[in-house]
């Protein structure tokens, strides 16, 4: 497993008085009632790490995942994704790209949801790296709306904090038990099943030692971290869509149209989700292994991993 710096740096803002790092997986409806209609009755949360080896994903497998939009170029790769046959995960956070009452923002959601094949997430309303138990559920609350409404049908909604920091020591723990509860007991998310915190094995676009301005050295600095000795090996990738330079690296699109580009064919070849396809990535699905999903709801703490904490101080990384 690739623990990548992004990870690490969020872990060592952590770790000053950390005794946990909670992750939560629950759930706000039964199992067998899975829609709007039925009140939530099971929730759990774990007492670690979600990366891919805990939702069951096997050696060259690739799971995507996208955060901090929605954004112009969101839908546009979106369905570039969708043309490529790449289930991505959306995480969408409220007032870092946009608010999500603007009715084009709310329609960057519906677009991509009409796609049927990417997950739309939650990254809470502000990119804040903590919140507390005490306002834990209003972190949610808009994002968790704004799904709702344009995407009703969602049956998964993955979580993810910003920066990958879910707490502080034991507030950790109380903000997942106040989550559950929030979840179980105020209506709001009726016929919506969480799962997370989820993390990543692989990032790159916010490395200092990785990320790049140049989409080709990004692009390759991804590969080299998916592809190892000629052999893919895997995981849940962590990009952001709201960053040209990235969107770029994924795609293999050097024009500057890229919102039109995107959209319809060209040569995609020179990019990163090509290349790892020609290396034998296999691209999935989040969610593809229902048995682990309903694991992670079921068997309560424990599930997670615990990482320890670095050694090195946190880095800065090109933002553009």
């Amino acid at each position: 497993m690739i623990l990548s710096c992004h990870l690490k740096n969020a872990i060592a803002r952590t770790s000053i008085n950390c005794t946990l790092i909670g992750t939560i997986a629950l759930s706000t409806w039964a199992c067998k009632h899975r829609d709007f209609n039925n009140t939530a009755n099971e929730s759990a949360f774990q007492n670690g790490l979600l990366f891919a080896k805990n939702f069951g994903l096997s050696e060259g497998e690739v799971v995507i995942t996208l955060d901090d939009g929605p954004g112009p170029l969101s839908v546009p790769v979106a369905k570039y994704l969708k043309g490529k046959n790449v289930p991505t995960v959306f995480f969408f956070n409220y007032k870092n790209v946009g608010d999500l009452t603007d009715p084009k923002q709310l329609q960057y959601l519906k677009d991509i949801c009409d796609l049927k094949i990417h997950s739309i997430s939650n990254h809470r309303d502000t990119h804040d790296a903590y919140a507390t138990s005490n306002n834990v559920w209003k972190n949610l609350d808009d994002v968790h709306r704004a799904i709702k409404k344009t995407c009703p049908n969602e049956k998964e909604i993955f979580f993810r904090p910003p920066g990958g920091a879910w707490a502080r020591g034991e507030d950790s723990k109380g903000n997942a038990i106040a989550l559950n509860k929030a979840f179980d007991n105020s209506g709001k998310s009726v016929g919506l099943q969480y799962i997370g915190p989820v993390f990543w094995d692989i990032a790159c676009d916010t490395e200092a030692d990785c990320n790049s301005t140049d989409w080709k050295k990004l692009r390759d600095n991804y590969f080299s971290r998916i592809v190892k000795d000629g052999k893919c090996k895997g995981g849940i990738v962590l990009a952001h869509d709201i960053h040209t330079r990235s969107v770029r690296a994924l795609s293999g699109y050097a024009a500057d149209d890229l919102s039109t580009a995107l959209s319809g064919s060209f040569d995609d070849s020179e990019g990163l989700i090509s290349k790892l396809s020609k290396a034998g990535c296999k691209f999935v699905a989040l969610d593809k292994n229902k048995d682990v999903i309903q694991k992670l709801l079921k068997n309560g703490p424990g599930i997670g991993s615990i990482p320890s904490a670095p050694t090195t101080a946190p880095t800065t990384a090109p933002s553009k």
